[in-house]
């Protein structure tokens, strides 16, 4: 009984929306109309869930509402980097690679080893005048909606379960690497892989264990290589862990293996524009990165030093 009273609610909420929205319509629009009704019937069969979402996204934005922009570690590296994009773009350059106003106006080469795919959106706003801290602010809120949104829908695609795909995007979006990035670190680049991480996991999953294409899979890579390549590293090695895993579903099966290949050659050839030149940059000169910054012996001790009154030797 309470089912039922529950699915008449429903679909009296319906009918009122949808009389409300399309009332006024002419009859000419009934495939329209009829496209709508699906969408409303599907928001309010899923009103529970987009509430609790929207409640989630709000409660994790808040500190944003308050004047300023969050100070972090990196804050000075990325803020400059946005608006040296910007500048850039006012100047009719396209695509950046070297920031000119950086580094005393000699210019530093940001765009070679960081993709700014994602920042354009963000340094047009710079462009057509909007200030810097709303800048930032509208567009954090854009990467919060949009990790959670992949969290969430790579959680449904692996569980198919709309309230564990729920706890799961909520679970991500609090997790302590989500706060760090924010409000912590200012990780730009790290919080916007975490948009792509679920979807290539996913993916991975969804082509070994649903024999499904690697589309989704390939895409998840694409945005890692174009937003944080140290993240695609290590999304790489936990989907190379998980094809080990089931490693009794591909191994004797040439077609899967073939459009595996075929989804790395893809990836691949859709960010030749990223990696060729920073591949080229590592080739024909040296950076600090491809240098040790440190030497072992400055962080060893011997052995007999641990027991001494400095070490053990008071417990002994």
């Amino acid at each position: 009984a309470t089912k039922k009273e529950g699915a008449r609610r429903d679909g009296i909420l319906v009918r009122l929306y949808g009389e409300a929205c399309f009332g006024m319509q002419g009859k000419g629009k009934g495939m329209h109309k009829g496209q709508m009704r699906k969408i409303v019937r599907k928001a309010v069969e899923n009103r529970f869930i987009i509430i609790l979402s929207l409640l989630a996204l709000g409660i994790f934005y808040a500190v944003n509402l308050r004047p300023g922009i969050i100070k972090g570690s990196d804050d000075s590296f990325h803020l400059c980097r946005l608006e040296g994009l910007a500048v850039d773009l006012s100047y009719g350059v396209f695509p950046v690679k070297v920031h000119s106003p950086l580094c005393f106006g000699y210019g530093y080469g940001v765009g070679i080893f960081y993709q700014n795919h994602l920042l354009y959106f963000p340094a047009l706003l710079r462009v057509a005048g909007v200030s810097l801290e709303l800048t930032y602010k509208i567009f954090s809120g854009c990467i919060m909606t949009a990790i959670y949104g992949s969290a969430f829908y790579a959680a449904y695609r692996i569980s198919k379960d709309k309230y564990a795909a729920l706890v799961a995007a909520v679970c991500v979006l609090f997790s302590w690497n989500m706060v760090s990035d924010f409000y912590l670190d200012f990780h730009m680049a790290g919080s916007m892989a975490m948009i792509f991480i679920p979807l290539a996991i996913a993916g991975m999953l969804d082509f070994l264990l649903e024999d499904k294409k690697p589309v989704l899979l390939g895409a998840g890579f694409l945005g890692l290589i174009c937003t944080h390549i140290l993240s695609a590293y290590l999304t790489f090695f936990v989907c190379a862990a998980i094809a080990l895993s089931y490693a009794g579903r591909w191994v004797n099966k040439p077609k899967k293996i073939g459009e595996g290949i075929l989804a790395v050659g893809g990836t691949l050839a859709l960010s030749i524009s990223f990696w060729l030149p920073m591949l080229e940059q590592f080739r024909v000169q040296e950076y600090k990165v491809s240098r040790p910054w440190t030497q072992p012996e400055e962080h060893t001790q011997l052995l007999f030093s641990l027991f001494g009154q400095g070490g053990m030797g008071w417990l002994l």
